[in-house]
């Protein structure tokens, strides 16, 4: 009979949301990260050529995140307002 009390009162939708919430922070992030290599490139994201023989030295992960599109931008804003919503509604919620 306990572990089925603590099952009950164990609500796994919070830390879920909170999982989420962290995901999308991270790609957030990431995005913003290529936002500014982009700026630096004059708001476009470099080729291939240039981010090999530019003197302007770039990691992997700042060439990768500078071709996402906006797109991402908008997925990840979704997401974390869902995470965040999931993570409310487990922690708040009866």
């Amino acid at each position: 009979m306990g572990p089925v009390l603590a099952s009950a009162a164990f609500r796994p939708v919070g830390p879920l949301g909170a999982a989420i919430v962290a995901g999308a922070l991270i790609v957030l992030g990431a995005y913003l990260l290529g936002a500014r290599e982009r700026r630096r490139w004059g708001g476009r994201p470099p080729t291939a050529q240039e981010f090999l023989n530019s003197k302007h030295k770039m990691g992997r992960v700042q060439y990768s995140t500078a071709q996402w599109s906006p797109r991402v931008l908008l997925g990840a804003a979704i997401i974390l307002v869902v995470g965040g919503v999931l993570f409310a509604y487990g922690t708040l919620g009866t």
